[in-house]
């Protein structure tokens, strides 16, 4: 006969795809005819814009975009000039599982860009992407907590697991404006020469069933000043704000956003004092909500008079011990062909953070535009490593979910460039949980009479027997072993003598 068990059903999401991987894209690009010719390329910068995500049955397509700008010294002619280069980016992932209902997040970070002269008219521009995506799935996670009929003098044990799932999958798009100002200790803008745009997580919140997500977008930009031509570099810091609904969640939940770029405009505004600057981004906050739960479930169960047939399903739950921010701080000196007069600016781009053990490691590339004793520009470009240990304690996982820099400082010295570059990796500590829980319990035939069990066993408990292993040994209850020997049905009974007396 089959007894019938209360379930327990928790609605979650399933991630069903992951995958971290980096797509190198180049594109030839031809000087503009109202543009001089190229004499020596000093620098290229980027960013990059998320234009698509659509997922189909095994597949999942990113549609995307680099803005490139290459700053050239032109031929016969004084000052920087900039070509504007545009490098459509389409990743493809085969992904078993995902279907057309899935929902894709999405992040590409530019880790390196370079420009190479082919010709006086012509430029081949490199840049690296990395690409990490992942693809979520509606499920629900069922457990059989107690026994809710036909229980006759079926015994169970009840065990509890605490778990994160994932709770929620969200995102909103949203424009953020603004303008700035140029400051009077520096000459307006005669023309724009490049900008890019970082954004920088920070604090988010939960205010009942909204989630506040913040952060900042950085903006960087280069411009010649109007008459002298000469290259100066501002940078401003907008906060950004946006409130996510995330129904259904209680007071454990925590997420992760995930920020992206869709669109930038930036444009100089004013006559001929050009101070101001108009900023226009269009973003998509990604939001990947979790939740701290415990679930009971029943963990086995046996009957004095009856077998019992026993179904069982194996679960694999994550459980979020810990998410910590560590911090260290890159310094390195670098050389310089000649002696630096000043530092007009300096950018760093993260790689794709690795986890060995405890030890936490990421390239990073710093390239550094200056001005040399000779009032000539220069730039020099250096590859670093970024350090630092964690300890997850036992068997547990490291996950870093964010590797980004605060803020890179360059100044000038004797010696060249001295670097200080403050780096910071968002990391989650998890553990892998495997029960079985018992799904079915179907009651057989009566136990066959054989020799008849004594009314009462002395018995010393092993180390690590529990009262519900004697009491399953000796055909008796949990509840008549406490009684029998007064004391309570959770004692640890290692290494003790016990009465155990016999079910009748």
């Amino acid at each position: 006969m089959e007894t019938i068990l209360n379930q327990c059903r928790r609605t979650c999401y399933k991630k069903v795809f992951s995958a971290e991987t980096t797509r190198e894209e180049s594109v030839e690009s031809v000087v503009p005819d109202v543009l001089p010719d190229i004499a020596q390329i000093l620098n290229t910068d980027g960013f990059v814009l998320l234009r698509s995500k659509e997922v189909d049955d095994g597949r999942i397509t990113l549609g995307a975009a680099v803005q490139a700008c290459v700053l050239y010294c032109p031929d016969g002619e004084s000052g920087v000039r900039r070509l504007a280069v545009t490098l459509p980016v389409t990743v493809t992932l085969d992904a078993p599982g995902v279907t057309e209902n899935s929902l894709p997040v999405a992040s590409l970070r530019l880790v390196s860009i370079d420009a190479r002269m082919l010709n006086p008219r012509k430029v081949l521009v490199r840049a690296e992407v990395l690409v990490c995506a992942a693809c979520y799935d509606a499920a629900e996670l069922s457990f059989c907590d107690r026994i809710a009929e036909n229980a006759g003098d079926i015994q169970s044990l009840p065990g509890r697991v605490s778990y994160t799932p994932t709770r929620l999958v969200r995102e909103k798009t949203f424009v953020m404006t603004d303008r700035y100002t140029i400051a009077l200790a520096q000459p307006p803008i005669g023309e724009l020469l490049r900008y890019r745009v970082e954004l920088l997580p920070d604090e988010c919140k939960f205010a009942g069933t909204k989630y506040m997500v913040k952060g900042a977008a950085r903006v960087m930009l280069l411009y010649a000043a109007p008459e002298s031509g000469e290259v100066n570099a501002a940078e401003f810091e907008s906060g950004l704000s946006q409130v996510i609904e995330l129904d259904g969640v209680g007071e454990t939940a925590d997420a992760q956003v995930c920020l992206m770029l869709t669109g930038a405009f930036l444009e100089p505004l004013g006559g001929e004092e050009q101070r101001e600057v108009s900023i226009e981004l269009h973003l998509v906050a990604q939001v990947v909500c979790t939740e701290r739960c415990e679930n009971a479930y029943l963990e086995d169960a046996y009957s004095n008079s009856c077998e019992l047939a026993l179904t069982r399903t194996q679960m694999t739950l994550e459980d979020v011990r810990r998410c910590q921010c560590l911090r260290e701080t890159l310094r390195e000196m670098l050389e310089t062909p000649e002696p630096v007069r000043e530092v007009v600016h300096a950018c760093c781009r993260m790689g794709s953070p690795s986890v060995s053990g405890g030890r936490i490691q990421c390239p990073v590339t710093v390239s550094v535009l200056y001005r040399g004793q000779s009032d000539a520009l220069g730039c020099v470009t250096r590859q670093l490593k970024a350090e630092t240990n964690v300890d997850p304690g036992g068997e547990l996982c490291i996950e870093v979910q964010q590797a980004y820099v605060c803020q890179c400082q360059a100044a000038a010295t004797a010696a060249g460039i001295e670097l200080r570059i403050p780096v910071e990796f968002a990391v989650c500590i998890t553990q892998c949980k495997t029960i079985q829980p018992i799904t079915g319990i179907c009651s057989g035939e009566a136990r066959q009479g054989g020799e008849p069990h004594p009314s009462v066993t002395l018995v010393t408990a092993e180390n690590g027997e529990s009262l519900w292993t004697l009491a399953k040994r000796y055909a008796s209850t949990i509840s008549q072993i406490a009684q029998a020997n007064g004391i309570e049905e959770n004692a640890d009974v290692s290494g003790r003598l016990l009465l155990v007396p016999s079910v009748r």
